[in-house]
């Protein structure tokens, strides 16, 4: 009978482990998913002020409106498909 023992724990696990339940082997993954993440609210951040620029600079203050309602109609529809 072959027995498989956890892989030990490294320091990034331990060191995560005081902020979350990351399991021996889980630090490299948790710490790429954090990362994407951020990168991904970093770029929504940075583009959204720039589209609305864009939107109020070829338009008026109603285009926007219009333009914001537009995005919740198409992101109702794409989301869940």
């Amino acid at each position: 009978m072959v027995s498989h023992s956890p892989p030990a724990a490294s320091p990034l696990d331990r060191g995560l482990r005081l902020f979350a339940d990351v399991r021996p082997g889980e630090g490299l993954t948790a710490v790429l998913l954090a990362l994407n993440i951020f990168l991904l609210l970093t770029a929504y951040y940075v583009l959204k002020p720039v589209r609305e620029a864009l939107i109020l600079g070829q338009g008026s203050a109603e285009l926007k409106s219009y333009m914001s309602a537009g995005m919740v109609i198409v992101l109702a529809v794409v989301v869940p498909l």
